[in-house]
């Protein structure tokens, strides 16, 4: 139901949607459903619609998370909250954890040393990493209007499988959207 951006759903079919709908295949390739995938592009472009349609055509259960879910003014209570998110994503296989406005969470601080990575970000580090729990059968998918915000540790070699730049749609893509927009 994502009008235009063909060759983002053409990388979303093949690498996210087929290895959930067909594991015996991708696992006779040692490859696994899952991993972490960066949404970026200016606001408005389809990341949330497109995340949303991938858990659909994956069948796999689609928990959002916004910022405000994690953030407290308490210290650990952050990285506690997203500790329970994988765990709940975890718990029940295939499902998608979807990290809406990251940059919120995730953002650089200016004028630290990378080894003074705020606590959150080094909770996101080991979560996405999978070092403390298997994350198989969970793809965790990020949209951001701001990647050069982020934090440089999450993009250390292995956090995420792919980086996708979310265009506005074509011309023809926008009118259609419109149109349906109009007829209903």
């Amino acid at each position: 139901d994502v009008a235009g951006l063909d060759d983002i759903k053409a990388e979303i079919r093949r690498r996210i949607v087929l290895p959930y709908l067909k594991p015996t295949l991708f696992d006779r390739y040692k490859q696994k459903a899952g991993g972490n995938i960066l949404l970026y592009g200016p606001p408005g472009c389809g990341k949330t619609l497109i995340a949303r349609a991938t858990a659909g055509e994956s069948d796999a259960r689609f928990l959002t998370v916004n910022p405000e879910d994690i953030i407290d003014r308490y210290t650990g209570e952050a990285e506690k909250r997203l500790h329970v998110l994988f765990d709940e994503a975890r718990s029940d296989t295939p499902s998608i954890l979807f990290f809406d406005d990251f940059d919120v969470l995730a953002f650089r601080r200016a004028g630290l040393p990378p080894e003074a990575a705020p606590a959150l970000i080094v909770a996101f580090a080991a979560e996405l990493d999978g070092t403390q729990n298997n994350n198989g059968g969970v793809l965790t998918i990020m949209a951001t209007n701001a990647p050069w915000a982020l934090d440089h540790a999450l993009f250390r070699a292995g956090r995420f499988q792919r980086l996708l730049f979310v265009p506005p749609p074509p011309l023809e893509a926008r009118k259609r959207i419109l149109m349906e927009a109009v007829s209903n």
